[in-house]
């Protein structure tokens, strides 16, 4: 999958919100996926402010790369948002809004051929060489990339304009925006990636289960607690049911792990079947989700730790090797002791 997002003109009754102002007027009216990220209401919330610290100090090469650009996600970055038309290999535009240096960014775009334009006053950055991409601002508050330029070009002529996509989607957004913090629907089949899955035995269960997927949608909110969602429309009842016996078997298996270091706990775990939909919803306090994010972090460092001291292997005797010529077969080679 390639990205994801978007509304229609029943946004004109919604509160007047940042993100329906802002970036949902740039989505294509073809966009079936979209998936929003609200970086600024996460990074600001109890267990965000702990979080934020830490992203800091991970990765010291990407680290450097955003210092060049000026560019700090856990500051800068108030919203993302991926919108796509198809699951696999569709055209797709990422949108973000935050506080961005586009000289400093311009001086990162790599190769000789780099491109700087100004096109209905927004400033596109692309090299022709380097692949049919762009990446656009508007102002240094909003960002529009893709992976074509005239896709790009065509988002910000819709600047301005009522936002584009069918009342099924527009409702839909609205319910999971003003609902979550993270937050993800596709009106578009699964069916693409149950078919890329390897052809075993194995697979072939969750292949199955994948392809009856008509639509799916769902979000995660910290309020303070971990609340999530998902709900998933099926080609008919009986796929309903087996996707939900197969959610069944997973989540068990987590609940009853005694190592289990997710914080998610047999009573947390809600299910039901609604004719084709299944809804599925887990409850974690924001008490168990420190814990758990708590023992994750425990675990990566040592597991870094672990590989900044582990000694480096010991070369293995491989004996004599004798050869008389490197174009004849006169090679004997004597074991070690």
């Amino acid at each position: 999958m390639r990205a994801s997002l978007v509304v229609s003109v029943a946004f004109c009754a919604w509160p007047s919100r940042a993100t329906d102002s802002e970036l949902l007027q740039f989505v294509a009216p073809d966009t079936r996926i979209l998936i929003d990220i609200k970086v600024g209401r996460i990074l600001n919330s109890p267990l965000g402010t702990e979080i934020g610290p830490q992203l800091r100090a991970t990765n010291p090469e990407l680290q450097d790369i955003l210092s060049k650009a000026k560019f700090d996600p856990t500051r800068d970055l108030e919203e993302l948002l991926i919108t796509g038309s198809r699951v696999n290999n569709g055209p797709a535009l990422m949108l973000a809004r935050g506080s961005f240096d586009i000289s400093a960014i311009e001086s990162l775009v790599p190769g000789s051929g780099k491109r700087t334009t100004i096109y209905e006053g927004a400033t596109i950055l692309s090299n022709p060489g380097h692949g049919t991409g762009a990446v656009a601002f508007i102002g240094n508050s909003i960002l529009i990339g893709g992976d074509d330029l005239q896709r790009v070009q065509a988002a910000i002529r819709r600047r301005g304009q009522p936002v584009a996509i069918g009342s099924e989607l527009a409702a839909k957004v609205q319910a999971l925006d003003q609902r979550y913090d993270i937050w993800g629907i596709s009106l578009a089949s699964l069916s693409s990636l149950g078919s890329n899955l390897p052809s075993n035995s194995n697979m072939q269960q969750a292949a199955e289960l994948l392809q009856s997927i008509q639509e799916i949608s769902g979000g995660v909110r910290q309020s303070p607690d971990i609340e999530m969602s998902l709900e998933m429309v099926t080609k008919t009842e009986k796929d309903a049911h087996s996707l939900a016996d197969g959610l069944k078997l997973i989540t068990g298996l987590m609940t009853m792990n005694q190592q289990n270091k997710s914080g998610l706990k047999a009573d947390s775990l809600k299910m039901e079947v609604v004719a084709r939909t299944v809804r599925f919803s887990v409850h974690v306090p924001e008490e168990d989700a420190r814990k758990a994010y708590a023992d994750y972090r425990k675990r990566a460092e040592g597991s870094q730790l672990a590989a900044a001291v582990r000694p480096a292997p010991k070369p293995q005797p491989t004996g004599i090797t004798i050869q008389s010529s490197g174009k004849d077969m006169g090679t004997v080679v004597l074991p070690p002791k």
